[in-house]
């Protein structure tokens, strides 16, 4: 077999190999991250958020995750000042939208009870 020949397959064998689901979530929820806040501040259930997510990205984020992610990015764009603006009166979402969707998971879980 000649250089060029392995040289070829070997290409072909990195453009096989795919990033890892967790690098892929990352990408998708950052992606998704402003509509995602968009939705929370519309007081649409965190459910039906991850279950659109997971169906649109063909991701399969559990709820733990979806939270962790949701946390993260969170983080990040408040230490860099890019948190989205609400499209109705241009406040930054995040923490208000953060208060209501603890709200909406402990009234969720009462319930359940």
């Amino acid at each position: 077999m000649s250089e060029n020949e392995e040289f070829e397959r070997f290409k072909n064998e990195l453009q096989a190999i795919q990033p890892s689901s967790r690098r892929r979530n990352n990408e998708a929820f950052d992606e998704a991250y402003d509509e995602i806040e968009q939705r929370l501040a519309a007081k649409v259930p965190q459910k039906g958020i991850l279950t659109a997510f997971n169906n649109a990205y063909g991701l399969k984020v559990s709820p733990a995750g979806f939270r962790q992610f949701l946390e993260a990015e969170r983080e990040r764009r408040q230490l860099s000042g890019e948190m989205p603006l609400c499209r109705s009166c241009g406040r930054p979402l995040g923490m208000d939208s953060h208060q209501a969707l603890m709200a909406d998971e402990v009234y969720a879980e009462g319930d359940e009870a």
